[in-house]
Formats: structure tokens, C-alpha cells, sequence
């Protein structure tokens, strides 16, 4: 396994973090009701959270090509770090799409366009 980025280490320390965090912080005030029965959270701003998405997608563009450390004499490696950022985001987005509406469709029997799920599936292909 070849570690290009240092991903790795990146997202085990953010993982660890963010489970020790939870952790001390607790469940949300009115996430449980009196009996212990979770309670729905609808998010608040779908606008928003797409525009963090297209952020960090921009942002993996100068992050993935740029941790080849050398652009003059290391383009290729550059280039097909931009191209794999481009293709596992795109690719996972939609595969989150279809599969959410597959879900949905047998479940319900009706068709659900989930946007909040294609930003989940981008940043979970394009990390």
C-alpha cells in the first residue's frame, strides 16, 4: 500500500478525535425524549451543506496533485492524482444517488432524489 497523501494518518487522527469528542460532548439537548426513544433531526440548510461539499471538492485539487510535492519534473503524478480526485468523487456521487433511490424505491415505492446523500457520497469518494 502506497500512502500518497499521508490519508492514512489524517483520517485515523480525525477519526479518533471525533470519537473521543462525541464522546465528552454527549448526545444533543432534545435528541432523545424522556423514555429514551430517539427523536428526528432534519437538517437545516441543504444550500449550505452543498456549498461546503464543492469547497472541499476544490480544495482536494490542491491537496491530492499538490502532495506530489514536485509539479515541474512530477506532473504526471500530479495529473492522475487531479484525475482520481475527479473521478472517485464523481463516480461515488453518483452510486450514492442510485443507490439511495434504489432504497427508497423498494422501501416506499416511490423515487427520492437525496442531495444531501450525493454530498455524502462525494465526500466519501473524493477523501
Amino acid at each position: 500500500m502506497i500512502d500518497f497523501a499521508g490519508c492514512g494518518a489524517v483520517h485515523m487522527v480525525g477519526g479518533i478525535t471525533g470519537l473521543f469528542g462525541s464522546w465528552i460532548v454527549g448526545p444533543r439537548i432534545g435528541r432523545f425524549d424522556s423514555n429514551g426513544k430517539p427523536q428526528p433531526m432534519p437538517g437545516h440548510s441543504a444550500s449550505l451543506t452543498v456549498l461546503g461539499v464543492f469547497l472541499l471538492w476544490f480544495g482536494w485539487y490542491g491537496f491530492n496533485p499538490g502532495s506530489a510535492l514536485l509539479f515541474v519534473n512530477n506532473s504526471d503524478v500530479s495529473a492522475l492524482a487531479a484525475v482520481n480526485t475527479t473521478m472517485s468523487a464523481s463516480c461515488a456521487t453518483l452510486a450514492s444517488l442510485f443507490t439511495l433511490m434504489l432504497v427508497e424505491y423498494l422501501s416506499t415505492g416511490m423515487v427520492l432524489w437525496d442531495l444531501i446523500g450525493c454530498s455524502n457520497g462525494a465526500l466519501a469518494g473524493a477523501c
